[in-house]
């Protein structure tokens, strides 16, 4: 509430000059029009301006000024009412999306425990297990998603403190546990790599980014992550074999929501989210993030300064 409140203040400040400027103006036009009649006047040889003329003039300055100041008061109350009406309406979003993830987590915990108690049920023959283990996936995708959603509201951007990790470790860490069924190519130093954050952090910014190329690749996913070590940096780089990203649109990828295509005819999940947060972290961590192209795909570049 305080930065929008500082915009407020910084709108009414600028309406309030504009205000102040006009009836400045009208005030100069019309000291400068009595100046031209008064001259008139006294150079009888000179009679450019008549009394009527005189009195025409000031009459459309006087009404120009005030029609322009009516139009603007106008545009100002219709602005603020709109402004008002927005606030209103990202409260609202905010507070459903709130509630309805909330709301849906506790069932998704609720399947997660059942499914892990069903596993160990030594009577189930494979197609069983084999049905288990698909709601168990699709659990955990629905979850990571209300996860996301949950993420991307303003109150729940807060950064946990950070600790000195390896980064190199955690990386590795991830992919084993998160992507075992996946095969993700991992080149990274055989040394440790130290740097401050916090894990959550490298969480979202590593699957986020792995998802993505994993759902946009072509029919066999190829995804490869690079981790290096530079003098002051280290960067994180993930390679997919997904269709090139046309450069008009490689910026829009980051905002909330924002997805290539057309929605009423597109195939693949999601709901425009993980780059999103990919940015929004980064920026949190001091970060950045970059796209470029490979011989067969997309490459997302993450950049991390190192500890001074």
């Amino acid at each position: 509430m305080g930065k929008n409140s500082n915009i407020r203040f910084v709108s009414f400040l600028v309406i309030f000059y504009m205000l102040a400027a006009i009836i400045w103006w009208a005030v100069l036009l019309n000291r400068q029009n009595e100046m031209l009649n008064e001259l008139n006047h006294n150079k009888s040889s000179i009679a450019t301006m008549t009394d009527y003329d005189y009195s025409t003039v000031k009459t459309m300055i006087q009404g120009e000024a005030v029609v322009f100041c009516l139009a603007l008061i106008i545009g100002i109350w219709l602005i603020y009412r709109s402004y008002n009406q927005a606030l209103v309406v990202a409260r609202q979003k905010n507070n459903f999306l709130l509630s309805v993830t909330h709301e849906l987590k506790s069932p998704l915990t609720g399947i997660s425990l059942n499914v892990e108690a069903l596993k160990h049920d030594k009577s189930l023959d494979q197609g069983q297990i084999t049905s288990l283990e698909f709601i168990e996936k699709e659990t955990l995708r629905l979850d990571r998603l209300i996860s996301n959603i949950l993420k991307a509201t303003p109150s729940s951007l807060v950064r946990k403190p950070k600790a000195l990790h390896d980064f190199s470790s955690d990386v590795e860490t991830i992919i084993q546990t998160e992507y075992s069924s996946y095969n993700i190519e991992l080149e990274k130093s055989l040394h440790p790599i130290k740097l401050e954050y916090n894990k959550e952090d490298l969480q979202i910014i590593l699957t986020n980014l792995i998802d993505n190329a994993i759902k946009y690749s072509k029919d066999t996913a190829k995804v490869k992550v690079l981790l290096e070590e530079h003098d002051s940096s280290i960067s994180l780089s993930v390679f997919d074999n997904a269709a090139i990203i046309p450069s008009q649109e490689q910026k829009l990828i980051f905002q909330q929501f924002y997805r290539i295509g057309n929605e009423e005819t597109r195939s693949s999940k999601g709901v425009g989210l993980g780059l999103y947060l990919v940015k929004q972290t980064l920026d949190a961590m001091g970060g950045s993030i970059a796209i470029n192209t490979s011989s067969f795909g997309n490459v997302f570049q993450v950049n991390l300064k190192k500890n001074d």
